[in-house]
Protein backbone atom coordinates (compact mmCIF):
# COMPACT_ATOMS: atom_id res chain seq x y z
CA UNK A 1 0.00 0.00 0.00
CA UNK A 2 1.40 3.40 -0.92
CA UNK A 3 1.59 6.04 1.82
CA UNK A 4 -0.20 9.31 1.47
CA UNK A 5 1.75 12.47 0.64
CA UNK A 6 1.04 13.66 4.18
CA UNK A 7 2.49 10.47 5.65
CA UNK A 8 5.58 10.70 3.42
CA UNK A 9 6.13 14.35 4.43
CA UNK A 10 5.84 13.44 8.13
CA UNK A 11 8.42 10.73 7.67
CA UNK A 12 10.79 13.12 5.91
CA UNK A 13 10.33 15.73 8.63
CA UNK A 14 10.96 13.12 11.34
CA UNK A 15 14.17 11.99 9.67
CA UNK A 16 15.22 15.61 9.24
CA UNK A 17 14.49 16.32 12.91
CA UNK A 18 16.52 13.28 13.95
CA UNK A 19 19.41 14.44 11.76
CA UNK A 20 19.29 17.95 13.25
CA UNK A 21 19.24 16.56 16.79
CA UNK A 22 22.16 14.26 16.01
CA UNK A 23 24.12 17.16 14.52
CA UNK A 24 23.38 19.26 17.61
CA UNK A 25 24.64 16.54 19.94
CA UNK A 26 27.79 16.24 17.81
CA UNK A 27 28.46 19.98 17.96
CA UNK A 28 27.83 20.17 21.69
CA UNK A 29 30.02 17.15 22.22
CA UNK A 30 32.80 18.87 20.30
CA UNK A 31 32.45 21.94 22.48
CA UNK A 32 32.58 19.91 25.67
CA UNK A 33 35.89 18.42 24.61
CA UNK A 34 37.39 21.90 24.56
CA UNK A 35 36.06 22.94 27.98
CA UNK A 36 38.30 23.20 31.03
CA UNK A 37 38.24 20.00 33.07
CA UNK A 38 36.28 20.09 36.32
CA UNK A 39 38.33 20.58 39.48
CA UNK A 40 40.18 17.40 40.36
CA UNK A 41 43.60 15.84 40.86
CA UNK A 42 45.52 15.35 37.64
CA UNK A 43 48.78 13.97 36.32
CA UNK A 44 50.29 14.77 32.92
CA UNK A 45 50.40 12.35 31.22
CA UNK A 46 47.74 11.01 30.79
CA UNK A 47 45.79 14.22 31.46
CA UNK A 48 45.92 16.92 28.79
CA UNK A 49 44.36 20.29 28.06
CA UNK A 50 43.31 23.00 30.52
CA UNK A 51 42.83 21.88 34.12
CA UNK A 52 40.91 23.31 37.10
CA UNK A 53 41.90 22.89 40.75
CA UNK A 54 40.28 23.69 44.09
CA UNK A 55 40.01 22.22 47.61
CA UNK A 56 43.07 20.08 48.24
CA UNK A 57 43.66 19.06 44.62
CA UNK A 58 47.10 18.01 43.47
CA UNK A 59 48.44 18.37 39.94
CA UNK A 60 51.69 16.87 38.65
CA UNK A 61 53.34 17.44 35.28
CA UNK A 62 55.97 14.78 34.76
CA UNK A 63 59.42 15.31 33.24
CA UNK A 64 59.31 15.71 29.44
CA UNK A 65 55.52 16.18 29.56
CA UNK A 66 53.70 19.36 28.52
CA UNK A 67 50.39 20.76 29.71
CA UNK A 68 49.09 23.25 27.13
CA UNK A 69 46.20 25.68 27.49
CA UNK A 70 43.10 24.77 25.49
CA UNK A 71 41.00 27.39 27.32
CA UNK A 72 41.81 30.78 28.87
CA UNK A 73 44.66 29.26 30.89
CA UNK A 74 46.46 25.95 31.33
CA UNK A 75 45.61 25.73 35.05
CA UNK A 76 42.77 27.61 36.80
CA UNK A 77 42.50 27.89 40.59
CA UNK A 78 38.85 28.33 41.49
CA UNK A 79 37.15 28.72 44.88
CA UNK A 80 38.70 27.94 48.23
CA UNK A 81 41.70 25.75 48.86
CA UNK A 82 41.10 23.54 51.92
CA UNK A 83 43.21 21.54 54.37
CA UNK A 84 46.82 21.47 53.18
CA UNK A 85 45.65 23.31 50.08
CA UNK A 86 46.29 22.95 46.37
CA UNK A 87 49.63 21.60 45.19
CA UNK A 88 51.02 21.94 41.68
CA UNK A 89 54.31 20.19 40.95
CA UNK A 90 55.82 20.85 37.53
CA UNK A 91 58.78 18.82 36.30
CA UNK A 92 57.90 19.35 32.63
CA UNK A 93 56.30 22.33 30.88
CA UNK A 94 53.16 24.36 31.59
CA UNK A 95 52.49 26.37 28.45
CA UNK A 96 49.79 29.03 28.42
CA UNK A 97 50.42 29.63 24.70
CA UNK A 98 48.68 32.99 24.07
CA UNK A 99 46.94 32.81 27.47
CA UNK A 100 48.18 32.53 31.06
CA UNK A 101 49.87 29.34 32.18
CA UNK A 102 48.33 29.58 35.68
CA UNK A 103 45.48 31.87 36.69
CA UNK A 104 42.91 32.25 39.46
CA UNK A 105 39.32 33.30 39.86
CA UNK A 106 38.71 36.58 41.69
CA UNK A 107 37.63 35.08 45.04
CA UNK A 108 40.19 32.40 45.86
CA UNK A 109 41.45 31.73 49.39
CA UNK A 110 43.44 29.10 51.25
CA UNK A 111 46.86 27.71 50.42
CA UNK A 112 48.30 27.24 46.93
CA UNK A 113 51.78 25.76 46.54
CA UNK A 114 53.63 25.73 43.23
CA UNK A 115 56.87 23.77 42.96
CA UNK A 116 58.60 24.20 39.61
CA UNK A 117 61.66 22.37 38.38
CA UNK A 118 60.69 22.67 34.72
CA UNK A 119 59.33 25.52 32.60
CA UNK A 120 56.24 27.66 33.04
CA UNK A 121 55.67 30.05 30.17
CA UNK A 122 53.32 32.23 28.17
CA UNK A 123 53.77 33.96 24.85
CA UNK A 124 51.17 36.71 25.20
CA UNK A 125 50.16 36.93 28.89
CA UNK A 126 51.36 36.48 32.48
CA UNK A 127 52.94 33.14 33.30
CA UNK A 128 51.20 33.04 36.73
CA UNK A 129 48.57 35.54 37.81
CA UNK A 130 46.69 35.80 41.10
CA UNK A 131 43.54 37.68 40.11
CA UNK A 132 42.22 37.92 43.67
CA UNK A 133 42.74 39.97 46.82
CA UNK A 134 43.75 36.62 48.37
CA UNK A 135 41.81 37.23 51.59
CA UNK A 136 43.08 34.68 54.15
CA UNK A 137 45.10 33.08 51.39
CA UNK A 138 48.68 31.96 50.91
CA UNK A 139 50.62 31.50 47.67
CA UNK A 140 53.96 29.72 47.80
CA UNK A 141 56.22 29.59 44.74
CA UNK A 142 59.33 27.40 44.96
CA UNK A 143 61.18 27.77 41.67
CA UNK A 144 64.29 25.91 40.63
CA UNK A 145 63.44 26.01 36.94
CA UNK A 146 62.19 28.68 34.52
CA UNK A 147 59.17 30.97 34.83
CA UNK A 148 59.02 33.27 31.83
CA UNK A 149 56.76 35.32 29.59
CA UNK A 150 56.95 37.43 26.46
CA UNK A 151 53.63 39.16 27.09
CA UNK A 152 53.14 40.23 30.71
CA UNK A 153 54.59 39.52 34.14
CA UNK A 154 56.18 36.20 34.98
CA UNK A 155 54.49 36.46 38.40
CA UNK A 156 51.59 38.92 38.56
CA UNK A 157 50.42 39.17 42.17
CA UNK A 158 49.35 42.80 41.90
CA UNK A 159 45.74 41.99 42.84
CA UNK A 160 46.70 40.11 46.02
CA UNK A 161 46.11 43.18 48.17
CA UNK A 162 44.40 41.85 51.31
CA UNK A 163 46.23 42.50 54.58
CA UNK A 164 45.73 38.80 55.37
CA UNK A 165 47.35 37.70 52.08
CA UNK A 166 50.66 35.84 52.33
CA UNK A 167 53.05 35.46 49.38
CA UNK A 168 56.29 33.49 49.63
CA UNK A 169 58.59 33.27 46.63
CA UNK A 170 61.83 31.29 46.56
CA UNK A 171 63.96 31.48 43.41
CA UNK A 172 66.75 28.98 43.82
CA UNK A 173 70.29 28.94 42.43
CA UNK A 174 70.37 28.82 38.60
CA UNK A 175 66.59 29.35 38.47
CA UNK A 176 65.11 32.23 36.44
CA UNK A 177 62.00 34.41 36.63
CA UNK A 178 61.95 36.63 33.56
CA UNK A 179 59.83 38.83 31.33
CA UNK A 180 60.69 40.42 28.02
CA UNK A 181 57.57 42.60 28.03
CA UNK A 182 56.95 43.92 31.56
CA UNK A 183 58.03 43.58 35.19
CA UNK A 184 59.27 40.11 36.03
CA UNK A 185 57.43 40.09 39.39
CA UNK A 186 54.61 42.46 40.32
CA UNK A 187 53.55 42.42 43.96
CA UNK A 188 50.47 43.44 45.94
CA UNK A 189 49.91 43.76 49.69
CA UNK A 190 49.85 41.60 52.82
CA UNK A 191 52.95 39.75 53.98
CA UNK A 192 55.52 39.12 51.25
CA UNK A 193 58.76 37.15 51.48
CA UNK A 194 61.10 36.83 48.52
CA UNK A 195 64.33 34.86 48.61
CA UNK A 196 66.45 34.98 45.44
CA UNK A 197 69.52 32.90 44.75
CA UNK A 198 68.96 32.83 41.00
CA UNK A 199 67.99 35.43 38.39
CA UNK A 200 64.98 37.74 38.36
CA UNK A 201 65.07 40.03 35.35
CA UNK A 202 63.29 41.93 32.62
CA UNK A 203 64.65 43.00 29.27
CA UNK A 204 62.05 45.76 28.92
CA UNK A 205 63.94 49.02 29.43
CA UNK A 206 61.22 50.89 31.31
CA UNK A 207 60.20 47.97 33.56
CA UNK A 208 61.63 46.39 36.71
CA UNK A 209 62.65 42.99 37.93
CA UNK A 210 60.48 43.45 41.06
CA UNK A 211 57.74 46.06 41.21
CA UNK A 212 54.91 47.41 43.32
CA UNK A 213 52.82 48.89 40.54
CA UNK A 214 49.99 50.54 42.51
CA UNK A 215 50.57 53.05 45.32
CA UNK A 216 47.38 51.81 46.99
CA UNK A 217 49.03 48.44 47.61
CA UNK A 218 51.29 50.02 50.22
CA UNK A 219 48.21 50.76 52.33
CA UNK A 220 47.67 47.03 52.87
CA UNK A 221 51.31 45.95 52.81
CA UNK A 222 52.07 44.42 56.21
CA UNK A 223 55.69 43.55 55.48
CA UNK A 224 58.08 42.90 52.61
CA UNK A 225 61.26 40.87 53.09
CA UNK A 226 63.80 40.50 50.30
CA UNK A 227 66.88 38.28 50.53
CA UNK A 228 69.07 38.44 47.48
Amino acid sequence: MSRSPHSRMSSIRNRRTLFMLSASVFVLGGLSLMATAEAADFTVPPASGSQTVSGDDRGVIESDATLEATDDQAILWEGSATGDGITIINHGTIDGKKERAIDTEDDVSGRFTLTNTGTIKSKKADAFRVDSALENGTVIVDNSGIITTDGGQALDFNSATAESAVVEITNRAAATITSSDSDAIRLGGGTITLVNDGTISTTKSDKRAISFDDDENFETLVSFSLTN
